[in-house]
């Protein structure tokens, strides 16, 4: 990927066995909390993600604002296990973070803090609620979310919508970092809608799903779009040791977690 498409992999995120019971919570709506970085902090993929919050200080001192978008080329590539477990490990060194779920097709941040969806995005744009009661605490300290609200018909015209750069702005004040789980680049614009507001974007890719075109594809997309793409995320890779002890990487194909 940094070869032939000039774009920096940021992070190399581990598979996690325990994750894989949490999404298996997430996905029963069980209405417990499913954090990675809550329930097992020493697990290697948070190892990583601390690594990322580093990198990201770094990457960001240039950036407009304080927004992160973190979108996917396709969808089941891990984007919201990822979006959910850094903000709690930014939030984790004392920072004030708000998560926006922006996924208003299928959107389920909500699921893994054991909340409802109701009283958010949606209804923030669309001006039924106000900033205050579309923000919900989470099981996490310092880490605040705001959910979808209810599916609406016209997710992207509602992104489009000018109330939500202008709550953007005043979150942005806010808090220190504000992420944003936006839908896959290629599937729909949305990820490039909302990346215009964003003063950073990361790609999620999944080890052994996406063929080059398809990765080269998305950055294009965000680029002509306007978005700041600073670098990639290579989600649930696979670290078995070689006989001669050095290791090496390979690829699981079965990781259900998130989008």
């Amino acid at each position: 990927v940094e070869k032939q498409l000039g774009v920096p992999v940021y992070a190399t995120i581990p598979h996690s066995r325990i994750q894989d019971k949490l999404a298996r919570r997430v996905k029963s709506r069980s209405g417990k909390a499913a954090i990675l970085a809550q329930l097992e902090p020493e697990d290697l993929a948070i190892e990583s993600l601390r690594s990322l919050r580093t990198t990201l200080h770094f990457a960001l001192l240039e950036a407009k604002n304080n927004i992160i978008m973190i979108t996917g080329p396709s969808p089941g590539v891990g984007k919201s296990f990822l979006s959910v477990n850094l903000g709690a490990v930014l939030a984790s060194s004392g920072r004030r973070v708000l998560l926006i779920d922006a996924d208003l097709r299928k959107g389920y941040l909500n699921q893994y803090m054991g909340l409802e969806r109701g009283d958010g995005l949606t209804d923030l744009i669309s001006g039924t609620i106000g900033l205050e009661q579309a923000v919900h605490p989470t099981p996490v300290e310092n880490l605040e979310i705001i959910p979808t609200g209810a599916i609406p018909p016209n997710p992207s015209e509602l992104l489009l919508h000018e109330r939500l750069g202008a709550c953007l702005a005043e979150l942005s004040k806010r808090y220190d970092h504000v992420l944003v789980d936006s839908p896959p680049v290629l599937a729909v614009t949305d990820a490039a809608i909302v990346g215009r507001l964003a003063g950073a974007s990361l790609l999620v890719i999944k080890a052994g799903l996406h063929p080059l075109r398809e990765i080269d594809l998305s950055v294009k997309r965000l680029r002509q779009a306007g978005v700041n793409l600073r670098g990639v995320l290579f989600n649930d890779v696979t670290f078995a040791s070689s006989r001669y002890g050095y290791g090496k990487y390979v690829y699981h194909y079965a990781y259900g977690k998130g989008k």
